[in-house]
């Protein structure tokens, strides 16, 4: 499983504003996400421009 924090956190090809207790991140998902499992323990807060989210 992944934790999706610390995954954009470190993964430097992703646009992100990284602060003491708070995470932005540009995020562009080309893939079928229903074929990942991603662990999240902190609350999130999604924006979506385009598409729709599950």
């Amino acid at each position: 499983m992944i934790n999706a924090y610390e995954y954009f956190k470190n993964h430097p090809k992703f646009n992100k504003l990284v602060g003491n207790d708070f995470l932005f991140v540009e995020y562009k998902c080309p893939l079928n996400i229903e074929e990942y499992q991603l662990c999240i323990e902190s609350s999130l807060i999604t924006y979506v421009i385009s598409g729709k989210k599950d």
